[in-house]
């Protein structure tokens, strides 16, 4: 992979999460931060990242949820419960324990090229 990058002068972005870090903070994690992931998951996004950016010109893109119109996404479940709480005259009560960055998938663009790349 690293050779194919290499002959074309392509370039990796990884896409990680926050499940890299153990969640004991409370506030927001710099890009510094020891990773410090406590399950499987994070173990091999953390390993991910670790690969990632031994190759030059790589970079990591850490996400709490990825969102869209589509699909499972947190934000659209919120929607659809607000609904069907709604309908039956019940408001939705959400725990306030979890900080997130989400990002939406109009992260990338689509260049003159074709190919696409980050904003």
């Amino acid at each position: 992979f690293a050779e194919a990058l290499a002959e074309t002068g392509g370039r990796l972005l990884q896409v990680s999460t926050d499940f890299v870090f153990n969640g004991a903070q409370g506030s927001p994690y710099r890009p510094d931060h020891p990773l410090q992931p406590l399950g499987v998951y994070g173990a091999t996004k953390a390993a991910g990242e670790t690969a990632a950016l031994a190759l030059p010109g790589a970079r990591v893109l850490r996400t709490s949820w990825v969102y869209g119109p589509v699909g499972k996404n947190f934000c659209l479940t919120m929607l659809r419960l607000h609904a069907a709480k709604a309908a039956a005259g019940e408001t939705l009560g959400v725990w306030p324990t979890r900080w997130a960055a989400p990002q939406p998938p109009t992260l990338w663009r689509r260049p003159a090229g074709g190919r696409s790349a980050p904003i």
